[in-house]
């Protein structure tokens, strides 16, 4: 005898059966974030020669995090140098303010120590940070080089020579740069510009911290075009990834999403686009150039205000480095009181200080350092006073 619930029972096991299945889901295309991530406005910016950032070489993502290392390590003398040529360019002036390592370079080089904490890779890497440490020297890297004629060349060689402590709890590195390489390393003559250290040590793809560093040179232009053949030269992969499509596959696509996802989350301060160009009638194939579009991070382009103020602080900064030769302690003791309300007021007061100091042919001012100091910290203690009556009203 069939009831009604075993009717009911057969229906709904028929239904079951019959269910259609679910098509599988798309894949998510989303860029798993690195831990650890420092946001923009927290990030180390530091002073990059385009020299460098042009570099040729086929460094592994451990070495690209040593190389913001030593950049990071070169920040007080590329300064000196900026203040000494105006950015005009310039060459190394005095290396000694750079034999810092307990291993002196006798060539007349660079030396210093580098702490393994610098490199932002965890302790539990070290044994691979030592291997790729040890590598370093024998991998050849390619700096553009341009003589007084303005003739343009490549110099190839080494970047450096490094000594590492044979006791595994030493956790530092002596490196030492020869000075005719450290000369062209830290030259202005092609340019300068600045970028984010953090950004390129979280990311462990080689290709998008290269990408990174090169995109930020060209952040306020917007674009920049670059040819196949030099793109290949410049990431070492003439002989890699022989159709384009798959170098579009393993390197452009993975750091534009990489670097896009990073700058959405206010993790990095651009990112980019790009476009395959090519001449004549050919749609397709290897492209003659790659050009790049690229974008600010929403996170700053979002806030025009903040942008407009960025720019001021930048530009007064660079405004009291280049003109008075202050350290960069003194430098940072003043702009920390530096903010909205008076940096318009400051750049206004920086600009009448140094038409005084330069029209100052009798020479009446003595010490033009400490002049210049104290008549910025007046300025600013002026203002401070004025803020401290408004709130006190």
């Amino acid at each position: 005898m069939t009831t009604a619930k075993s009717t009911a029972s057969k229906v709904e096991e028929s239904a079951k059966q019959t269910k259609p299945k679910k098509k599988p889901g798309r894949k998510s295309t989303k860029v798993k974030l690195p831990e650890g991530l420092i946001p923009i406005e927290e990030e180390t910016w530091l002073l990059a020669p385009l020299t460098l950032t042009l570099m040729r070489h086929n460094y592994t993502s451990v070495q690209n995090k040593v190389l913001m290392s030593i950049l990071e390590c070169l920040q007080d003398i590329l300064r000196k140098i900026l203040d000494q040529s105006n950015g005009s360019g310039g060459g190394v002036r005095d290396l000694s303010t750079l034999q810092r390592g307990e291993i002196a370079n006798e060539k007349g080089g660079l030396s210093f120590n580098l702490d393994f904490k610098t490199f932002g890779i965890d302790r539990n890497h070290y044994n691979e940070l030592r291997s790729s440490l040890r590598m370093l020297p024998s991998i050849p890297v390619e700096i553009p080089f341009k003589s007084k004629e303005g003739k343009r060349y490549i110099k190839v060689t080494s970047l450096c020579d490094v000594f590492i402590p044979e006791e595994k709890y030493k956790t530092y590195v002596v490196v030492h740069i020869d000075k005719e390489v450290a000369e062209k390393l830290v030259s202005f003559e092609l340019g300068w510009h600045r970028l984010g250290k953090e950004v390129v040590t979280s990311s462990n793809n080689k290709y998008t911290q290269r990408i990174y560093m090169y995109i930020t040179a060209w952040t306020r232009a917007g674009r920049s075009i670059m040819s196949s053949q030099e793109l290949r030269k410049w990431l070492q992969l003439e002989d890699k990834y022989r159709e384009f499509r798959k170098l579009a596959a393993r390197v452009l696509d993975p750091a534009q999403k990489e670097l896009e996802e990073l700058a959405k989350a206010g993790y990095c301060d651009c990112y980019f686009t790009y476009q395959k160009k090519y001449t004549g009638s050919r749609k397709s194939g290897e492209p003659d150039q790659i050009e790049f579009h690229i974008f600010k991070s929403p996170k700053l382009a979002g806030n025009e205000e903040q942008a407009v103020y960025d720019r001021q602080y930048a530009h007064l900064q660079e405004l009291i480095m280049k003109h008075f030769g202050f350290t960069q302690q003194e430098i940072e003791s003043l702009m920390k009181r530096v903010n909205e309300e008076n940096v318009t007021e400051m750049m206004t007061k920086v600009s009448s200080i140094y038409m005084l100091v330069k029209n100052d042919k009798k020479g009446e001012i003595k010490d033009i350092k400490a002049y210049v100091y104290k008549a910025m910290d007046n300025f600013l203690k002026e203002t401070e006073m004025d803020s401290y009556e408004e709130i006190k009203d």
